[in-house]
């Protein structure tokens, strides 16, 4: 109890850096909740869900942040990455919708 969202970022951004992208998408999503508005938050949850492969939802968090900073170059490039890679990952627009299917 008691995490501020700058302890619950900063701990994302460790953990994203372990590549523990659920556990860090679940910081940032803490994050968020106690400071919509935290920059940083977007720019970790965009990271994690790449992590993930998530890539249109990291488009999707990478822009949530621009719209409150509109001239982060960190979260420009955060979306020129992503979008590359769901490019990539999609050809012809083939699996793209995420998720690990019915795996099981």
């Amino acid at each position: 109890g008691g995490e501020s969202a700058v302890f619950l970022t900063n701990r994302a951004a460790a953990l994203i850096r372990m590549e523990r992208f659920a556990e860090a998408l679940s910081d940032v999503g803490g994050a968020l909740a106690l400071d919509g508005g935290h920059i940083k938050a977007w720019f970790r949850k965009g990271q994690a869900l790449e992590g993930l492969a998530r890539y249109a939802d990291a488009v999707a968090a990478f822009e949530a942040g621009l719209a409150i900073l509109p001239d982060s170059p960190q979260l420009v490039k955060g979306i020129e990455k992503a979008r590359a890679k769901l490019l990539a990952a999609a050809p012809g627009g083939a699996g793209a919708s995420g998720g690990a299917g019915a795996a099981s």
